[in-house]
């Protein structure tokens, strides 16, 4: 657990390679594991994130406003890692092939201490609220389309 709080693991029927991770860290007895969880209500609680990096998941963890820490696996995943921790919002991304139990709890608790990632991570949040996204894109195509 982080600072007394449990680890919770949320996980699909799918998931790649988190029965090595999970037998690594010895969470059994540590860890709550759920199927379906609130998504935004569940990261907005979390004082960060583990997940493999899809452009969903990182926008979702970007809107919570908390720390990233990026497991990429493949396609673009790895660039959202690099782009997670070039923003200042989480550590360095474990390649998945790389990835230990040491790894991973020092990445969680970089991700979890250090209280200047904490901030950008929610002064990014901020920002991403504040964007009108569609009219943004409106504004764009018919700059494109209408010269």
């Amino acid at each position: 657990n982080v600072r007394g709080a449990p680890l919770v693991r949320a996980t699909q029927d799918r998931s790649l390679g988190s029965d090595r991770v999970e037998h690594d860290l010895e969470v059994r007895d540590a860890c709550l594991e759920v199927r379906r969880i609130d998504v935004a209500a569940g990261r907005a609680r979390a004082a960060a994130v583990v997940h493999h990096g899809g452009a969903g998941t990182t926008a979702a963890a970007f809107r919570a406003g908390v720390p990233q820490v990026v497991v990429p696996h493949m396609a673009d995943q790895p660039y959202w890692g690099r782009r997670v921790h070039a923003l200042g919002t989480g550590p360095r991304p474990i390649a998945r092939h790389r990835l230990t139990a040491a790894g991973l709890a020092g990445a969680i608790r970089a991700a979890t201490s250090d209280v200047a990632m904490r901030e950008r991570a929610r002064s990014l949040a901020g920002a991403i609220a504040a964007e009108d996204g569609p009219a943004e894109a409106v504004r764009l195509i018919h700059g494109i389309v209408a010269p």
